[in-house]
């Protein structure tokens, strides 16, 4: 939160002021993931993008969304022709993550896979509160896992392919709004949904 005002002034009372931060900031800790995103937003405005990688890759061993920025703040890098960057970027994310990850998965890999394994088997019933659920209730959990990362994957890459010809319009690669553009689509398309998914995307208005 302390680093909001710096990067979006009075626009961080859109933070502040929402009232899902107030009931849902602990609800699976969710906020430490978007804290490593808005953390790794402001290294990046300070011209650290191997911290900003680092940041997200941390983000991404407490949530998965944090991960989704790298990919444009990679495309970014390349597209300043900054190769060793995107190299810190690669590096920074995937070693941290790797590093948080890996010992938990050589411990104990069947408890590291649960939470993938809930997920896929998981059913698109009133628990995940999803558009598949309102909108396609008659399709099977494998039918709305196809679906959805088919939908997922072709949104993503039309966001990236809008950036990349926007960078080559303008000499910059909008990565932040590329990845708000994911994270929006991946909301959209996912087969489950949870009221704390509003904090991932509030920093984003500021």
């Amino acid at each position: 939160g302390g680093l909001l005002p710096r990067l979006g002034g009075w626009g961080a009372f859109i933070w502040a002021a929402a009232p899902a931060v107030v009931l849902y900031s602990v609800h699976n800790w969710d906020f430490l993931a978007t804290a490593c995103v808005v953390g790794a937003v402001w290294a990046w405005a300070r011209g650290r993008p191997g911290t900003a990688a680092m940041l997200l890759g941390l983000g991404a061993a407490t949530k998965i969304y944090p991960g989704f920025l790298a990919l444009p703040l990679l495309l970014e890098r390349l597209a300043l022709r900054d190769v060793r960057g995107a190299v810190r970027v690669a590096a920074g994310t995937g070693g941290v993550w790797a590093a948080i990850n890996v010992p938990v998965l050589l411990a104990n890999p069947e408890g590291w896979w649960a939470t993938y394994a809930y997920q896929a088997g998981r059913a698109a019933d009133l628990t995940t509160n999803s558009i598949w659920y309102w909108g396609f209730p008659d399709l099977g959990g494998d039918q709305v896992n196809r679906w959805s990362a088919a939908l997922i994957a072709a949104s993503w890459a039309l966001a990236v392919l809008v950036g990349w010809a926007t960078a080559r319009r303008t000499g910059r690669y909008p990565w932040l709004q590329v990845g708000a553009a994911l994270l929006a689509s991946f909301l959209l398309f996912n087969k489950g949904y949870s009221p704390q998914y509003v904090l991932w995307l509030l920093p984003f208005f500021v």
